[in-house]
């Protein structure tokens, strides 16, 4: 007679039930455990990832280009913000999206993270509006105002990217170093004296002549006045004269149809705003000289009557901060 035989059946049954609720109690137990650890290096890989860029960790909106999150590295050599590091991981991004266009999506910010870099302080930026409103200005303004900090933070890592993506992918060929913006016969510019009373740190340029003068105008070709990687390209801002009457797209509200242009040989991005269209795209490299679109009166700044009829130009070096008028008025002289 077998020993389990003598076992009454009722027992047998108790036996197994205890035995199959131990077998369950230990896989819940060894998955739980497994997770906990999963989470736990998750989380430390990402905390690392995050310093790379020298990214804040609080609960602020900020960008990570998507395959850094995805490249693999020994986090513990992820500290701080250090070239080398950068280039490891780029290395890593250009054999994981060897494409350039692939490679652009990846590590080029979204728009409002470059305006929120380009945009120092938002004491002065938004002195003259209340971006308080919930109207598609307020809204477009309050998140770049959300995001100043975080770009500052974010910057050199970013732009340390870039140059090792433009290095990568510029043509050999040798190009122009700097271009006139329009046509030598199709723009003026304003007077020395009357910089004072315009813009501090940005300078237009006025069109000789432009169709639909008022209404939807369309002026000259715009050029870029230095070679560089497109970093923002927008053609589609829809809108009126006020900020109660923008509904969307565009640089900004303000700015309208526009490009900006990062030189990483000369740390400095370039600005055309108020463009009627753009023929260029986001990640996109230029040459000086290279047409970007044609001259407008998009965005609500130059939409008023008698405003449009110019290309507001701006430069940003990344060294010494914003240009003023005058410094832009003699590098636009200087190339005439």
């Amino acid at each position: 007679m077998n020993f389990l035989d003598t076992i009454p059946s009722r027992v047998r049954i108790i036996v197994s039930l205890l035995l199959v609720f131990l077998v369950w109690i230990t896989a819940v137990a060894s998955i739980a455990i497994v997770s906990s650890k999963i989470t736990k290096d998750n989380s430390f890989t990402n905390t690392m990832l995050l310093t790379i860029l020298d990214q804040p960790t609080h609960d602020a909106p900020f960008h990570i280009p998507e395959a850094l999150r995805e490249a693999a590295l020994d986090p513990a050599s992820l500290y701080l913000l250090d070239r080398s590091v950068i280039l490891e991981r780029f290395t890593l991004l250009k054999e994981q999206y060897p494409s350039q266009e692939k490679l652009a999506h990846i590590l080029i910010p979204e728009d409002n993270w470059i305006l929120a870099r380009l945009f120092v302080t938002s004491e002065t930026l938004f002195a003259q509006y209340d971006i308080t409103q919930d109207t598609a200005f307020g809204r477009f303004y309050q998140e770049i105002t959300a995001l100043i900090e975080t770009a500052q933070a974010q910057s050199e890592g970013i732009e340390i990217l870039l140059e090792l993506y433009y290095n990568e992918f510029k043509p050999k060929t040798r190009t122009l170093k700097y271009a006139v913006p329009i046509a030598r016969d199709k723009y003026s510019l304003p007077s020395r004296r009357s910089l004072s009373y315009s813009h501090p740190d940005a300078l237009d340029i006025f069109f000789n002549q432009v169709k639909n003068r008022d209404k939807n105008e369309l002026g000259p070709n715009i050029f870029s006045v230095s070679p560089g990687i497109v970093i923002t390209a927008r053609g589609d801002w829809k809108g009126g004269d006020t900020p109660e009457s923008y509904i969307s797209g565009g640089i900004s509200p303000r700015a309208g149809n526009g490009v900006i242009i990062y030189n990483p040989l000369e740390k400095r991005y370039y600005s055309y705003f108020h463009l009627h269209d753009v023929t260029v795209k986001k990640g996109q490299f230029v040459e000086a000289g290279q047409k970007l679109g044609r001259g407008g009166n998009t965005g609500i700044n130059a939409k008023k009557q008698g405003h449009g009829a110019h290309l507001h130009f701006e430069i940003f070096d990344v060294i010494k901060g914003q240009w003023t008028s005058t410094e832009l008025y003699e590098f636009i002289k200087s190339l005439q």
